[in-house]
């Protein structure tokens, strides 16, 4: 419902004001595309030229020449897109965009890879947008909700929400099949020249609706805190939270210890002391320095000292007389400082978070000292946003396109802290909602990916299935009977192969049975000892074609099979290429290899017993680097087991064997137990060290 003051235009006013505003966004962004399809252009002709591979260097040049022969499409495709989500505000529910496998999870087990990189790419960039320019889009969103008669403008039915620009785009590039290795490439350009623009639309749509008087006084920052207080209140009722006041919630108590502690040992203030409002300034002029790159207080291990003494040296070119920090103000600037001392040299953060970790130290010390610690405080929004950036930082460093992804939204997120003159609950909380949503497009393809994988091992196990019952049927067949040397290995490799074919097609009785028959009859026809070759290459031949249900191999092709594996028994000199190019027609997905039986001993293999699928390990690559993995799959008698990475991407599959050597070797060490939060790991840290000066100085 409309309020007093919130008179809608009329129905005439109002579609020429929305015409108008289309006009303007149209304009604006028609060259951005054309530059960005130009830089494209240009960027894939330089990655041809720096391919290391033909295959490479063909991709490149093909995604190239399909958006030149479509440059035009797709622009026409993305202006119609941007022109249908104006036309239909207000008529009729606007279509979203449903790129193909992007339906319900239960229907649709195994997501397409394609539609989840688009997904990924129009998320990271609509929130990007949505972080930097929250404000102006929310004006935008309530004098939109003026034109439509009072009712709000949800994100789907708004023409100028970022995701439906991302969406166009998305649709327009579609029909030229871009790989995905080079979507986020291009993806980028469209960012950089498009989206970009959009806080100068915004800013412009805006003035538009200041101008035809609809809602001209509307303050964005008042109006959303309004919406976090209550929605109805009681004139007995108790007044609402402000802003910054932190909820009852579970708290830690270390880290109220730990504060007190470090206020308690702090120098004791004599004559004037800092202001809280001259601190801010300070603190405001160190977050611009940060901005820029030129503070970095933890670079070197004495980041805590180095982060006190940079806002000490800021205060004295603020104040004309000399001051100093009070104890409580002391303690929670050394506080802070130690907490993310810890954090930036976090082993088990990735090197390139470090920098970020840093500049977060500026708006949480602000808010510590505006807010009585709100790091206490296990569910509050800045505590979280640092526990699950890290969380998430660890899960995807070891895929190169998930990291970069959420690298991207991470370093967004940090501009956006570090800009706000004061941090607000609410804004934490729309960053971490941004943060979380970008987490879950990241977990939801790499769940598509690892569910891959967990097929192909399935795949894998039946395969080695097939391949025991192959060969114990021959080995069974040909037992004390004696064969030639060629007509032995025949059976071994072309025969054995056709078995697992067969297996894998026809997997009833009937057909095991003639298995074992046919297979009988071969033995006993090559073991025959007036069996030429030319009556074992017939007999072989139409057994083959028999099995795997199809025109029989050219005689010439099994006999020169036969020909050279007769030459290879009798160790001369032979060609076996083509006996490779038959077992790989016949085993085209094959890429798992038998697992020899050894001991295990008892004690590796009641840990492995206890191994379920979903448990994390930590795992030793080559060059000693440890790396996060988690045991995805497993067959039901653990004989064989599937590792993946944070991303679902295969990191392993071995059989039990292998496995209890790696746990021997201490190459995997497997997590029992939940593992800490950062903020947990670096509050046990610095109890740990102080516990440690205790001890010395007694």
């Amino acid at each position: 419902m409309l309020r007093n003051d919130e008179k809608a235009p009329s129905e005439a006013t109002a579609n020429k004001l929305i015409d108008t505003i289309r006009t303007l966004t149209m304009d604006s962004l028609s060259q951005g595309l054309d530059q960005a399809l130009t830089l494209a252009d240009d960027m894939l002709l330089a990655k041809a030229e720096k391919a290391s591979s033909n295959i490479e260097r063909t991709l490149y040049f093909n995604t190239m020449r399909d958006i030149r022969r479509s440059r035009s499409k797709i622009t026409r495709a993305f202006h119609s897109k941007i022109s249908e989500n104006f036309h239909t505000f207000g008529h009729k529910p606007t279509i979203t965009l449903t790129l193909e496998g992007e339906s319900d999870e239960d229907a649709t087990p195994l997501l397409h890879t394609d539609a989840c990189e688009d997904t990924l790419q129009i998320t990271n960039l609509s929130n990007t947008v949505q972080t930097q320019s929250y404000e102006a889009l929310f004006g935008i969103e309530k004098r939109l909700a003026v034109i439509n008669k009072g009712r709000p403008v949800k994100e789907e039915d708004n023409p100028l929400h970022p995701k439906r620009f991302a969406e166009g785009f998305a649709v327009s590039i579609s029909p030229c099949g871009i790989h995905n290795q080079i979507k986020p490439d291009i993806y980028n350009l469209f960012e950089q020249q498009v989206m970009a623009q959009l806080a100068d639309i915004y800013k412009a749509a805006n003035e538009q609706f200041i101008q035809a008087g609809i809602l001209p006084n509307l303050r964005p920052s008042t109006e959303i805190q309004e919406q976090s207080a209550p929605e109805s209140a009681t004139p007995d009722a108790k007044p609402p939270q402000s802003a910054t006041t932190t909820p009852k919630t579970k708290s830690e108590p270390l880290c109220a210890t730990l504060l007190n502690h470090f206020c308690k040992h702090a120098p004791t203030s004599k004559g004037p002391v800092y202001g809280h409002t001259v601190l801010f300034t300070a603190l405001s002029e160190l977050q611009k320095q940060a901005l820029d790159g030129s503070f970095q207080p933890f670079k070197d291990t004495e980041g805590a000292k180095e982060f006190k003494q940079a806002i000490i040296e800021e205060l004295e070119r603020e104040s004309d007389t000399p001051r100093t920090l009070t104890a409580e103000d002391d303690g929670i600037l050394t506080f802070v400082g130690h907490i993310f001392d810890y954090i930036a040299h976090d082993p088990r953060t990735p090197d390139e978070y470090h920098g970020i970790f840093s500049k977060m130290s500026l708006p949480w010390a602000r808010m510590t000292l505006d807010e009585q610690n709100p790091l206490e405080y296990v569910k509050h929004p800045a505590r979280l946003l640092i526990n699950e950036m890290a969380e998430a930082a660890e899960q995807f460093q070891d895929s190169k396109m998930f990291s970069r992804d959420l690298f991207h939204q991470c370093e967004t997120i940090i501009e956006a802290l570090i800009q706000e003159p004061r941090l607000r609950k609410y804004r934490l909380r729309e960053l971490l909602d941004s943060l979380e949503k970008h987490i879950a497009i990241l977990q939801q393809k790499a769940n598509t990916i690892e569910q891959r994988n967990i097929a192909a091992g399935r795949g894998q196990e039946a395969l080695l299935s097939a391949r025991i019952w192959a060969e114990e049927m021959v080995r069974n067949c040909s037992r004390a009977i004696p064969l030639k040397k060629y007509t032995s290995q025949f059976l071994k490799t072309v025969w054995v192969d056709t078995l697992i074919f067969h297996y894998l097609c026809y997997r009833t009785t009937e057909d095991r049975d003639l298995c074992k028959e046919l297979t009988g009859r071969l033995i006993d026809v090559v073991s025959k000892e007036d069996c030429t070759e030319e009556e074992f290459i017939a007999f072989a031949d139409k057994a083959i074609a028999f099995l795997i249900r199809q025109d029989s191999l050219p005689e010439p092709t099994i006999r020169k099979l036969v020909h050279e594996l007769s030459k290879d028994a009798y160790g001369d000199e032979t060609d076996l290429t083509l006996l490779e190019q038959f077992n790989q027609q016949l085993m085209n997905t094959c890429d798992a290899t038998l697992g020899k039986d050894t001991f295990v001993p008892p004690k590796l293999d009641e840990i492995i017993n206890k191994l379920r699928p979903g448990l994390l390990c930590k795992a030793m690559n080559d060059n000693g680097e440890p790396r996060r993995w988690k045991l995805a799959w497993q067959t039901q008698k653990g004989s064989l087991f599937l590792f993946v990475d944070g991303s679902g991407q295969k990191t392993a599959m071995v059989d039990r064997s292998t496995l209890a050597s790696w746990i021997k070797q201490k190459k995997l060490r497997f997590q029992t137990k939940e593992q800490a939060s950062v903020l947990s790991r670096a509050l046990a840290e610095i109890e740990k060290k102080i516990l440690s000066e205790e001890h010395r100085n007694e």
